[in-house]
């Protein structure tokens, strides 16, 4: 993880840029033929302090679900919204083509 290196004030307590938590794989067949979960959340308490940006990831029933949580006003909304596209970008590009590296991706 990157650590700041910025002062307590200018960081509102943060301790890191960015972080992602992914809760893992899961399969929820109870009533599956009649509820249909298209959206799903979830998140943690980034009020006080924690981290400036945020990506939390979760599969369920074969679907990928992400929560970006950002800090004003040190992240400003156009700057996260440029961050979640981007992380949907290389998301979609490793799903058509696996043998991708991260080196390859930032061409």
């Amino acid at each position: 993880m990157i650590q700041s290196r910025l002062s307590k004030e200018n960081t509102m307590a943060r301790n890191n840029i960015f972080s992602i938590s992914n809760r893992g794989k899961f399969r929820f067949s109870y009533y599956s033929d009649q509820l249909k979960i298209k959206e799903l959340y979830f998140a943690i308490g980034q009020h006080i302090s924690g981290d400036c940006f945020w990506l939390g990831i979760v599969t369920l029933n074969e679907k990928l679900f992400c929560n970006f949580i950002y800090v004003e006003p040190l992240i400003t909304k156009k700057t996260a919204q440029l961050l979640a596209d981007n992380v949907i970008m290389f998301l979609e590009k490793v799903c058509i083509n696996e043998n991708l590296t991260l080196a390859m991706l930032s061409d």
